[in-house]
């Protein structure tokens, strides 16, 4: 009878030590966890996106290979958990879910617009910082306390450039000819204002759909108006089809266009049909870098990685190098990581970023023109001419 009682209080302990055992498995990290800080990235690594994302991943992984050779974050691994939305948005609304769940992460990135915008909901409503990327919609961040936004806004490129060919190249009539979603919209909109208060006006304006290839009939029309400039806001292929078309058609006005035009893609399949042209960019130029950073980095990109020229790159290899920083000063938490980086001046491959209240880092933009099959800086945002 002894020994059952014995046994019976021996078995309680055990299953009582099991329960407070599973109970601190579930509600703390494990010794590895604690070694290691993560990340999460959701990125359409599948799909007719996937091109660009293997360039962003590039950039971010070999800015992760830095940090934890160099004894990681306060000796901590720095890990980077990637998803596949497949560039689908719903898709991107389960990831972002799934990484919730299974891992608990302070800070999230996402790209382009169409994938992010769903996130941002979620990430107020559970104290994620979404860091999204390849995202040019206007005021993306506004009215959300854990979203940020690093990329160049369709607002800032589309005010730059009216300003340049009113001042520089002293246009009034212009055309635009624009992607009819949000993006589009928006840029045209802002150009048309910015043309305006400086003295210039639209005369044509025309939409096109994101998977039209036949721009003929549409440029034809635009010509009757006579613009002295094309303002062509897009992406990709149509964009490309766009450009093509409007040398093919003899257009004899300034083309001037976006950052879009510094892709792979677009490269490739305009080829000569961008010489010429006038987009705006950042300050990034790796066969010819204007400071140690972008030298060393496009040194080091080419390493291990080859080509360098999409400029996607730097975008995902700085994002990570200033959340490591961030993590390391404000701590592994969504307030830590906002708090440490919010007026901070960042020193950045693309030159000083300064990150403001709204979370909404703007990188300060220039006019280059296609000059020999070479990008040449033309304009500044400070407004001062380089081609004198």
């Amino acid at each position: 009878m002894r020994n059952k009682k014995l046994w019976f209080i021996i078995g309680a302990v055990v299953v009582i030590a099991a329960i407070i055992i599973g109970i601190r498995l579930t509600q703390e990290p494990t010794q590895q966890q604690r070694q290691v800080y993560k990340i999460g990235a959701i990125l359409p690594l599948t799909g007719p996106l996937a091109q660009i994302q293997e360039v962003l991943k590039n950039g971010m992984e070999l800015a992760a290979k830095e940090i934890n050779n160099a004894g990681g974050i306060d000796g901590r691994k720095l890990v980077i958990v990637y998803q596949d939305n497949q560039g689908d948005p719903k898709q991107s609304v389960s990831a972002f879910q799934q990484l919730l769940v299974r891992e608990k992460l302070p800070v999230i990135i996402s790209d382009h617009s169409p994938l992010s915008a769903p996130l941002r909901p979620l990430a107020e409503q559970n104290g994620v910082l979404l860091f999204a990327t390849i995202v040019s919609l206007p005021e993306f961040t506004k009215g959300y306390k854990y979203v940020a936004r690093d990329f160049v806004s369709s607002d800032l490129e589309s005010k730059l450039m009216a300003e340049f060919l009113v001042k520089e190249r002293g246009i009034k009539r212009a055309g635009v000819l624009y992607v009819a979603d949000d993006y589009g919209r928006g840029a045209y909109e802002v150009f048309r204002e910015t043309l305006e208060r400086l003295g210039g006006f639209i005369v044509t304006a025309e939409q096109f759909s994101q998977t039209e290839t036949n721009f003929r009939t549409i440029l034809t029309k635009m010509y009757t108006s006579n613009p002295e400039a094309i303002y062509l806001v897009g992406r990709e292929r149509s964009f490309a089809s766009a450009l093509v078309q409007m040398k093919e058609t003899g257009f004899p006005g300034v083309i001037c266009t976006t950052i879009s035009l510094n892709s792979r893609t677009v490269i490739e399949q305009a080829g000569n049909a961008l010489e010429g042209v006038y987009f705006t960019n950042i300050n990034y130029f790796p066969d010819n870098p204007s400071n140690e950073k972008m030298r060393l980095f496009v040194e080091k990109f080419k390493k291990e990685y080859g080509d360098p020229n999409n400029y996607i790159c730097v975008y995902g290899y700085d994002i990570i190098h200033y959340l490591a920083d961030a993590i390391r000063e404000g701590g592994y938490t969504a307030d830590g990581i906002k708090k440490a980086l919010i007026g901070r001046r960042l020193k950045t491959v693309r030159g000083e970023v300064v990150v403001p209240e709204n979370l909404d880092i703007q990188t300060p933009l220039v006019v280059a023109q296609v000059q020999g099959g070479k990008f040449k800086v033309v304009y500044t945002q400070q407004g001062r001419g380089l081609n004198e």
